[in-house]
This record gives structure tokens, C-alpha cells and sequence, in this order.
């Protein structure tokens, strides 16, 4: 798949850096820190750690600062779930409205929409997204355990049926088996479905997940420049070594 100039799905996984700033000032000072570095591939802009997210006019300010600066980098826009290790709580309503505000500022290239709200909420929105040419990762984490291999792969099942373009599963393991379960589960979707996917264990257990893509069959890896945006990321020109050398 082709996001700007940036194909993903062949070769090493892409990087991704989050940005995670609660200020426009954060936002900006991050982003620029960012740009100086050559070992990453998308910008990730995590909405939910801003105080003013909710503000369209700010927002589509802000954005279309960020998408100028970036050029051809892409964007992923995502607005992270409490309940899936965000920093905002929002009503089922409020997520979807501020999903609908990031389609209609137009500067997003992805952005993700999580798998555990209502079907009638978000298809809408899967399909608004794609008129508008813009990809979607649809996701779902879960920051307490590694379920069941078949219920990772059913929730990745859902995620096909929904007509995304990239399917996102990331857990937090406890023992090595629990790593096993999900890159077995990687492995599998990789090999019977034309989907896409982004697939990681957490925390410093599953470290070695962001490092395995090419192998298990996950196109994206997030790694670091400064402040994480979730547990076990590693610092992105580390990530690019690792990387490089198992390619």
C-alpha cells in the first residue's frame, strides 16, 4: 500500500514517532525535534494528549502547520480511547465526532479508528475516510493481557469485514508464552489475508515484537524521539539498527 511516496508492506516495517505534546507550543517544539532525525518513516499525532483537541478551529490550525512541515512524510492522526490507554475519557458520541472533525481538516493521511466502538458509528466513518482518500488502521489494544489466540484473530477478522486498510492488535504480555500467541497469531492473518497489519506485545516483555515485523508480517513498528506513547517503544534511531541489521 502506497501512503504519499511511502509503501507499506514490503520490506522492513516503517517507523512510526508519536508526537504527544499537551500544548500547541509541545506539539510544534516535539514535531521539530523530530524532523531532524533521518530514522523514521510517519508521523504519528496522538490528539488525546492535547488539551485543545476539541477545538476544530485550533485543530485545523495546528494540522495544517504539522502537514506543511512534513511535506511528504504522512500523518497518522489518532485519537486514543481511555479505555485503550488514552488520556481523555469521551461518550461513544463525542469519540465519533472528533473521529468526523480529523476526516474533514483533510491534512490526515491515516488515521485510526478503534474496533471497540459501535458499528454504527464507525463504518460510517471507515467509509467517509476513504472517499476522502485517507487509509485507515483500525485497531484494538489491550493494556492488561494477551488474549486468546482466537480471539485475536477474530478481532482481526472484524477488522476485515469492516473493509479497513490496515489492521492494528497490540497486548500486553506476561509470560513468553504470551509473545508466542501473538506473533503466531501475526504470522497466520500474514499469511491468509491481503490486509495489512500492525501487530505488537507491550512493554519491555514485548520489545522484541517491534523488531520481528519483517519476519511476522507486521508493516509498521512506533518507535521514539523523545516522550512515548506507549510501554516498551524504543528510541528510533536504536529501533532503525535493529531493524536494518535483521533485514
Amino acid at each position: 500500500m502506497k501512503v504519499k511516496n511511502l509503501k507499506i508492506g514490503s520490506g522492513k516495517p516503517k517507523i512510526a514517532v508519536p508526537i504527544t505534546g499537551s500544548t500547541t507550543d509541545e506539539i510544534l517544539k516535539q514535531l521539530n525535534l523530530i524532523l531532524k532525525q533521518n530514522d523514521f518513516d510517519l508521523i504519528e499525532w496522538r490528539i488525546d494528549f492535547w488539551k485543545q483537541f476539541n477545538d476544530v478551529n485550533e485543530f485545523n490550525y495546528v494540522a495544517q502547520m504539522i502537514s506543511e512541515k512534513l511535506e511528504a512524510i504522512p500523518l497518522l492522526i489518532t485519537f486514543r480511547s481511555f479505555n485503550e490507554g488514552g488520556q481523555t475519557k469521551l461518550t461513544e458520541e463525542q469519540y465519533a465526532k472528533v473521529i468526523h472533525n480529523i476526516i474533514n481538516c483533510r491534512v490526515a493521511d491515516l488515521i485510526d479508528i478503534e474496533l471497540m466502538h459501535p458499528k454504527k458509528l464507525i463504518l460510517p466513518l471507515i467509509h467517509l475516510a476513504q472517499n476522502q482518500n485517507i487509509k485507515v488502521i483500525q485497531s484494538y489494544h489491550n493494556f492488561k493481557i494477551t488474549p486468546e489466540k482466537s480471539e485475536m484473530l477474530e478481532k482481526l477478522d472484524q477488522m476485515q469485514l469492516n473493509h479497513v486498510d490496515i489492521a492494528k492488535i497490540a497486548v500486553m504480555p506476561h509470560t513468553s508464552d504470551d509473545i508466542l500467541n501473538l506473533l503466531e497469531v501475526s504470522n497466520s492473518f500474514h499469511h491468509e489475508s491481503n490486509l495489512p497489519l500492525i501487530s505488537m506485545s507491550m512493554g519491555n516483555l514485548g520489545k522484541i515484537t517491534r523488531v520481528s515485523g519483517q519476519l511476522f508480517g507486521s508493516c509498521i513498528t512506533f518507535g521514539t524521539v523523545g516522550n512515548s506513547s506507549a510501554p516498551g517503544q524504543i528510541n528510533c534511531e536504536i529501533l532503525n539498527q535493529f531493524l536494518n541489521t535483521l533485514n
